[in-house]
């Protein structure tokens, strides 16, 4: 599938040159104006080619408020500090980390904590020059040998970007250690724009749904702009 602003060129283009290629006579009878059969059929086209022009000027759309969310790691580090009373130390895993903006950010506000980063694309070797984590994998996490728990997970970048996003969730549940968070960062498209590659529009209810099918305690969910922010806790079972 080309690329969505290509994509919404292609469909003006498309839509000229069927304009001048397709439109025909009108036929007048008893003085009134009668659509001929080509441009009744034009006008079909020209409809279902706006509708197609709309779905890609919505992806675009999309794109740009993912743009916008990645640019401003420091918001992510402060909406954590302030949806959560956090203590002096702990440990931290940033899940698809880029090249450890966030990450840098929460170690100015909270030195001493132990970081970790996970990220399984070029962004990696960016990452090394952290001096400040304790740790960084470069894999899939469905790849990555990854043993510890940790206190708080941090996801920032959109899940309806990962491949089946419920199996992501629960594998990231499985590394919180008890009563740990799972914090999501995630851009939210007004609702009518919401698109997703994967079938995952990224809004509240879905976010919330994922959580808690994957065995996890929602806590609190706010939006900033074009942000939704949501916590979520590992409870113990009793």
């Amino acid at each position: 599938m080309p690329h969505p602003t290509i994509h919404a060129v292609c469909l003006a283009s498309s839509g000229r040159a069927l304009s001048g290629t397709c439109s025909g006579p009108a036929a007048f009878v008893n003085n009134r104006k009668k659509t001929s059969l080509h441009e009744s059929i034009l006008s079909g086209i020209k409809a279902r080619f706006g509708a197609l022009a709309r779905y890609a000027a919505a992806l675009d759309e999309k794109t740009a408020a993912r743009l916008s969310a990645a640019d401003h790691p420091q918001q992510a580090a402060k909406q954590l500090e302030t949806l959560l009373r956090l203590p002096e130390t702990g440990t931290l895993l940033h899940f698809e980390a880029g090249d450890g903006g966030f990450l840098e950010a929460f170690h100015a506000a909270r030195p001493g904590w132990e970081l970790s980063a996970i990220e399984s694309g070029d962004a990696f070797m960016r990452l090394l020059k952290k001096a400040f984590l304790r740790s960084a994998y470069n894999a899939d996490y469905r790849d990555a040998d990854i043993v510890s728990r940790f206190d708080i997970i941090a996801v920032t970048k959109p899940l309806d970007e990962v491949e089946k996003p419920l199996n992501a969730v629960r594998w990231l549940s499985r590394r919180l250690a008890d009563n740990g968070t799972l914090f999501l960062w995630q851009p939210a498209l007004r609702m009518g724009t919401g698109l997703s590659l994967h079938g995952l529009p990224i809004r509240i209810a879905n976010l919330t749904a994922l959580c808690k099918t994957a065995g996890l305690s929602v806590d609190t969910i706010t939006t900033e702009g074009e942000v939704v922010c949501l916590c979520a806790r590992n409870t113990p079972q009793r």
